[in-house]
Parts: C-alpha cells; sequence; structure tokens
C-alpha cells in the first residue's frame, strides 16, 4: 500500500510540475506576442508619424511654389516646419533633398535669400547715411545678402551720400540713384523697386525711412517671418523713439466711423467705437493687422508682381495705406512683427508728423491723399459721406474745445483747408486712374 501510494504522489508531482511548466512556457509566450506587437504597433506609428510628416511638408511646398512666381524651392517651404518629433524622424527626404528643422525656419541647404532695401531721401543725407550705417551690421547675417538703393528725390542729397558710401567701403551693395524730380514717397519708392529689379527681382523689398536706425536682426526677423508664414504678403516691424521708448503702434484702415470719432476728440466716442480707431496699440507678439508704416515694411516679391508698387497719385500720406489695402484684395496679408525693432524719429523730411509736438497745419496734399485713398477704395459717394461726417465731427470738436479753452490742441485751419479739398466740391471728384511701377513680365 505505501508503495502505491509513493508512486501516486509521484505521479501527482509530475503532473504537477508537468502543468507549471506549461503555464510558465505560456507566459513566456505571451510575453513574446505583447513585444511583438509593441514593435509592430511603434512601426506602424513611425510609419504614420512620417507619412504625416510628409504630407505636411508637401502641402508647405504647394503652398511655397504658389505664393512665389518662380519662387524658392522646395526646401524652403520644408524649413518653415516646426516641431518634428525627434522620436519619429530626423530628416525627411524627398529624392535627393532633406530638411532638418531649425530655430528661425531655416535649414541646412537653404539658399540666399536676396533682400533690396529701398531707401527715399529728400533733404535728409545726414540721417540717410546713419540708416545705412545700421543696415551694414545686419548684413553679417548670413544666408540674406543685403543690397540698398538710395533714392535722392532731387534734393542734392546725393553728393554727401555719395561721399560716404566711398569713404565707408559701401559701393559693392549700396546703389545711388538721383531722382529726376521730387514726385513724393510712392514715385522715389517705385524708382528704387525699378532698379532692384533691374540687378535681378529680390525675394523680399525692405522699405526704409532714412530718419531710421535697424536694431540688430531687424531685417532678419521680418524675412524669417515671412519665410515661414508663406500667406504673408507684408511685414512691418515695431518701432522705439529716439529716447528708446517704445512706439507699438500700427493702424487700422480708415472708415467713416474712424473719421467720426478723430473730429469728436471726445472719450465716451472713443470708447464706443474703440474698434474703428485706427491706430492700435500692439501686443509683442505677432498679430495681422490692416496696415503697418512704410517707415520698416518688407515686402514679397509675388505682391509687387501681383499688383505692383506704390500708386504715384499719393504724393505723400495714405500711400501706404492704399498699397496694403491693394494687397489684402489680392489675397495678400499684412502683419506686424515685434522681433524686428527699428528707431524711428518721425517726420524729420516734413516736419508736419512729429511725436509729442505742437500741432500744425496740414499741407494740401495730405488732404488730396486722404480724398483720394477713400475714393479709391470705396468710391466717390463713400468719400463724400466721409467728408460730411468729417465736417461736422470736427465742427462740433471744434466747439469742444473752445468752451475748454483749450484751442491749441486742434491742428489749425483744418475745418477750412478740410472743405477746400472736400469731395463734396464737384471739382474735387476727378480720379485719376493708378500710376505706379509694373515688373516687366
Amino acid at each position: 500500500m505505501a508503495d502505491i501510494h509513493s508512486g501516486a504522489q509521484r505521479t501527482r508531482d509530475l503532473r504537477f510540475r508537468g502543468g507549471a511548466l506549461r503555464a510558465e512556457g505560456a507566459l513566456r509566450r505571451e510575453d513574446r506576442a505583447r513585444a511583438r506587437a509593441r514593435r509592430r504597433s511603434s512601426r506602424y506609428a513611425l510609419s504614420r508619424d512620417l507619412r504625416r510628416w510628409r504630407s505636411r511638408l508637401e502641402r508647405r511646398r504647394t503652398a511655397a511654389h504658389r505664393g512665389r512666381r518662380g519662387g524658392r524651392s522646395f526646401q524652403h517651404a520644408a524649413g518653415a516646419v516646426r516641431g518634428v518629433p525627434r522620436s519619429g524622424f530626423d530628416a525627411v527626404r524627398d529624392g535627393e533633398e532633406r530638411a532638418t528643422p531649425r530655430r528661425g525656419g531655416e535649414n541646412e541647404a537653404m539658399s540666399d535669400i536676396d533682400v533690396a532695401v529701398v531707401i527715399v531721401t529728400y533733404k535728409t543725407a545726414d540721417l540717410t547715411i546713419d540708416c545705412l550705417r545700421s543696415v551694414a551690421a545686419e548684413r553679417l547675417t548670413p544666408r540674406i545678402p543685403i543690397r540698398a538703393i538710395v533714392v535722392d528725390n532731387a534734393s542734392d542729397d546725393a553728393s554727401s551720400i555719395s561721399r560716404a558710401i566711398e569713404a565707408n567701403g559701401w559701393s559693392s551693395w549700396v546703389t545711388l540713384v538721383i531722382a529726376p524730380r521730387n514726385g513724393g514717397f510712392a514715385y522715389g519708392n517705385n524708382v528704387g523697386f525699378q532698379r532692384a529689379y533691374e540687378d535681378g527681382p529680390p525675394a523680399y523689398v525692405h522699405l526704409l525711412n532714412p530718419d531710421t536706425v535697424v536694431r540688430r536682426g531687424a531685417i532678419s526677423a521680418l524675412v524669417h517671418f515671412l519665410e515661414a508664414h508663406p500667406d504673408a504678403g507684408i511685414a512691418g516691424s515695431s518701432f522705439e523713439n529716439l529716447d528708446g521708448s517704445d512706439w507699438p503702434i500700427a493702424f487700422r484702415f480708415p472708415s467713416i466711423l474712424s473719421e467720426l470719432d478723430a473730429g469728436l476728440d471726445l472719450g465716451v466716442a472713443t470708447r464706443l467705437l474703440q474698434r474703428w480707431v485706427v491706430a492700435k496699440h500692439m501686443s509683442p507678439v505677432a498679430q495681422p493687422i490692416d496696415w503697418v508704416p512704410g517707415a520698416s515694411m518688407m515686402i514679397r516679391r509675388a505682391v509687387l508682381d501681383s499688383i505692383g508698387g506704390l500708386d504715384e497719385n499719393y504724393f505723400l500720406y495714405y500711400e501706404e495705406t492704399d498699397f496694403c489695402f491693394r494687397a489684402r484684395k489680392a489675397g495678400f496679408s499684412t502683419w506686424y512683427v515685434p522681433e524686428s525693432r527699428v528707431m524711428h524719429i518721425a517726420g524729420q523730411s516734413t516736419r508736419i508728423t512729429e511725436r509729442n509736438g505742437t500741432p500744425k497745419r496740414l499741407p494740401a496734399y495730405w488732404f488730396e491723399s486722404r480724398r483720394r485713398y477713400f475714393a479709391a477704395t470705396h468710391g466717390l459717394q463713400y468719400a463724400m459721406a466721409v467728408d460730411l461726417v468729417a465736417l461736422l465731427a470736427h465742427g462740433l470738436g471744434a466747439l469742444k474745445r473752445i468752451a475748454q479753452r483749450r484751442t491749441d490742441r486742434g491742428v489749425p485751419c483744418f475745418l477750412q483747408d478740410l472743405a477746400k479739398h472736400s469731395a463734396l466740391r464737384p471739382k474735387n471728384r476727378v480720379l485719376p486712374s493708378i500710376k505706379c511701377f509694373v515688373p516687366s513680365a
């Protein structure tokens, strides 16, 4: 009996051990299956990420080619892609092309991006030379060759600027053009556009006032922004005053309601009409805006190819407002880019728009430019309605200042000058067709 009992126990032990071994083998097989599943899932995720980023790059490539006529290579569009996960892949290949994301939208294989700076001077030779000196420092930026075209609007600035170019060794990148007449800001810039295209169409044209000094990285910040945003056509800088204080202002398009606010000059009216006030205080982030000052405005070549240059019917004022309006109608957005900082003294040619100065009587061409802007962008009927509202609002504003004994705050002779140049007068309703630089085919 003992032998039988002992044999049965051994049988049970063997069965138990066999079951344990089978269970352990099953667990191992299950672990291996899970490991294989994880590997397959990882490969699938990697493949999925690869397909996703390839699709994004192809969309960027298509957008870049559409936004640039004969534009830049696929690598430029690929360089704008950000946030590629390092765990996914280190580079994306399309044939022999390679795009490795870098800070600012650059990449290793990116070709040079040609920038032509256009400066129009009129009796501001010394300021123009200081401006050129600041641009010279920007030429140290890699892969962004910068050339400058200085247009003297028949002011005899050319001799002083020419001597400075030779003395500083700038002749390899600065071209001085003497305009046959003083045709205004738009005319001078169109002369600069023409010369820039004759020397080889640039990727971007940067308008700079002679009374500006570009801070380090100002030009490259605009270039990098436009390279990373193919839908943007125009980018403007943030400004600082001569004392270093900020002037973070960009602008909405003028309208009948903005004219009402400006005329009344009343705090409660401004609060109610805040959405239509022309000057807008900007936050320190890049954002779209209606228009930016021509004191520092970078323009994509595709914009000039599409709508031409500035309208020379504006002698001074409203020309960049009109230009940004036409660009928007053609599908190009305008952006304020605070990473680009420029010091701007303001009003050095005309002495009219000096900041924090006593209001001065506005010249006739200011009123003529204003009238043309409203008529050209919204039609003569709208321009007449705007003038009617402006006359009534400024009349009420003048009465308010008289009652407050603060007549020194108003622009001298504004009402009579506005009435003289108003579209309400039949002789002021002639609207010449646009006249601007047009790139040759």
